[in-house]
């Protein structure tokens, strides 16, 4: 009986000795702190939260962190946001537009370790700190604008994992609120307040910000018709010359309003007249020909029209040309003006020396005469008649090639009268009587 009771005795001293080391080894389990707050209770559009994980250390404590996470959810208590790292603040998963910056990093200790659950000491490298307590800090900095996260209470915690367990921190809370009641920015880089701008070609450029972000951005001004256009990037659009001005409209997303508007003087007109040269014929020269050569060199970036003036009569210019001269001296005259109104002028005297070759009609072909051996016009007072010029049904040589209403076949009218032997009859030309 009494070595029954010995054993008795002896069993329950080992029952709660058994009891008091599992309470130490539950104490020394969770001797350790997770906690989690952020810089705000409250942010908006833009914002950055940044969290901050301490994990405190009670003293000898020794802890193996594998990874942690952090949990970010909504109002309803959906999951929205789970990033994992590592202890040395690495990215696993979950974890994008978040920047994890470790405080203080877990490192090796070496040397004799101090175990109060067991009342020993141990030998090796182990996770901890040298001192033997301490605070392990991450700070994690999320731009919540990039998550589009809508408006409401979010709450947040931390979980540890050290070896097949895992820990969890408080519940911290906070809100968005993308209220929003400021202007969008606006203000004109170009053109400036009372700027004279020699072009009219206009660069529109603008300066537009919003905190929350823009929903529209638009210009109108007279000097375009008052047309809307959307405004993203700057652009150049054709002004006419005089006063301006071009309004600017900024709507956010909130419904904020700004506008703003710019007045400048446009002053391109052109005021220099076209450059002008006459190649030939060449001033002061003289000429042992009756062909020469008209050659007119004009040029401007607005250039309009150029033409010239020569013997009594004015000539559009379009390029070179060759133009029959008489005996004696001759002044031509070019101009040139642009689609500015601006016009210039030259001249050009000289001298063909040739024998006397009459151009009494002015067509531009010499008389048929003894003194003139580069006469080809048969009919010098008629300007109707030259070389080259059609024939008609007239009773006349037209085309000086000695021949009389010499008209082909082909070109003769039909008659009015197509039936039986009629039939694709043509008109007789009958000289002054016309076709008959």
């Amino acid at each position: 009986m009494l070595k029954m009771r010995q054993t008795t005795k002896r069993f329950f001293t080992i029952l709660i000795t058994f009891a008091i080391i599992g309470m130490f080894l539950f104490t020394s389990a969770n001797a350790f702190q997770i906690l989690l707050n952020t810089n705000s209770s409250s942010y908006s559009s833009k914002d950055i939260v940044r969290f901050r994980v301490s994990i405190d250390l009670g003293p000898s404590e020794r802890i193996r962190i594998s990874n942690l996470s952090l949990e970010v959810n909504n109002q309803t208590d959906n999951l929205i946001k789970t990033c994992i790292f590592d202890s040395s603040g690495n990215h696993l998963s979950g974890c994008e537009n978040m920047i994890i910056t470790p405080i203080n990093r877990l490192n090796f200790g070496y040397g004799y370790i101090y175990n109060e659950v067991i009342k020993d000491y141990g030998y090796g490298y182990q996770y901890g700190y040298n001192d033997f307590n301490g605070e392990v800090t991450y700070e994690i900095a999320w731009n919540i604008s990039t998550e589009n996260l809508t408006e409401g209470n979010y709450s947040s915690r931390v979980t540890l994992f050290s070896g097949a367990r895992k820990y969890h921190s408080n519940w911290w809370v906070f809100s968005i609120n993308y209220h929003d009641t400021e202007n969008p920015q606006l203000s004109f880089l170009s053109p400036l307040e009372n700027e004279t701008i020699k072009v009219r070609n206009v660069t529109i450029a603008l300066n537009v910000s919003d905190n929350v972000g823009l929903q529209r951005v638009w210009v109108n001004s007279l000097a375009w018709g008052a047309q809307e256009i959307n405004y993203t990037e700057p652009f150049n659009i054709s002004i006419p010359d005089g006063t301006h001005t071009v309004y600017a409209y900024a709507y956010d997303f909130s419904g904020n309003f700004n506008w703003t508007n710019v007045t400048f003087t446009v002053d391109a007109k052109d005021k220099i007249a076209p450059s002008l040269v006459i190649i030939s014929p060449v001033d002061g020269l003289n000429y042992t020909t009756s062909l020469i050569d008209i050659n007119i060199q004009a040029s401007d970036e607005n250039l309009d029209s150029v033409w010239y003036y020569v013997d009594g009569h004015t000539y559009p210019y379009t390029g070179i040309e060759q133009r029959n001269f008489t005996y004696g001296n001759h002044l031509l005259l070019a101009f040139a003006n642009d689609t500015e109104g601006n016009t210039n002028s030259t001249g050009s005297r000289f001298f063909v020396d040739i024998p006397y070759c009459p151009d009494d009609d002015h067509d531009g072909y010499y008389a048929i005469t003894q003194s003139c051996s580069n006469g080809t016009d048969c009919n010098d007072h008629n300007r109707n008649i030259y070389p080259g010029a059609q024939e008609v049904c007239n009773g006349i040589d037209d085309n000086c090639d000695l021949l009389v209403d010499n008209i082909p076949d082909a070109e003769r009218p039909m008659c009015p009268m197509q039936l039986g032997v009629c039939s694709g009859s043509r008109a007789t030309c009958s000289g002054t009587a016309g076709w008959t």
